[in-house]
């Protein structure tokens, strides 16, 4: 069984500050970690989970923040900027999100379920193509040698080279 989960879909927030209260009075009483993630700027569920895994595993050994949350959005985002790091992080408004739960808990994702409208989302679609490669830095070369369906494997790679750059 995986260490940690993964849930996908869209929320509405009107009170970003009450959404994160509560999110870490859950964090507190069940002992998880609870991390939502813009999925606009995730380019598909292995970029997501490659993440996760590579956060996990720094945190417990050398960690760059002071909450595995935060180490997942470094990871995420490929980057060490915790104030650009939180652009991959939730908005007011309508949000796209992928949240990551750990350990796996039946009670606490049941509880998030409540609070979104479950669809698939993490996707890469042509429509998140712009973002990441913003997001990411790509350059035109970059996009253009490994061509367009293959941005998720150049953001990927850009994890990957993050987390060896932590050594």
């Amino acid at each position: 069984m995986p260490y940690y989960s993964i849930l996908e879909g869209i929320i509405r927030i009107d009170h970003i500050e009450e959404l994160l209260a509560q999110i870490r009075s859950l964090e507190k009483e069940f002992g998880v970690t609870i991390q939502f993630v813009n999925a606009d700027l995730i380019a598909g569920h292995k970029h997501l989970e490659v993440a996760v895994e590579k956060a996990i595993k720094n945190f417990s050994k050398n960690p760059i923040s002071s909450t595995l949350g935060m180490e997942i959005l470094l990871y995420v985002s490929a980057q060490r900027q915790i104030q650009k790091a939180l652009n991959f992080g939730l908005h007011t408004g309508l949000n796209r999100v992928g949240i990551v739960v750990i350990p796996p808990s039946k009670h606490i994702e049941d509880s998030i379920r409540n609070m979104l409208s479950e669809e698939q989302v993490l996707d890469f679609i042509p429509e998140k193509e712009e973002d990441i490669i913003n997001a990411f830095n790509l350059t035109e070369s970059e996009v253009s040698i490994a061509g367009k369906e293959r941005i998720p494997d150049l953001v990927v790679e850009r994890v990957i080279l993050f987390s060896l750059s932590k050594k």
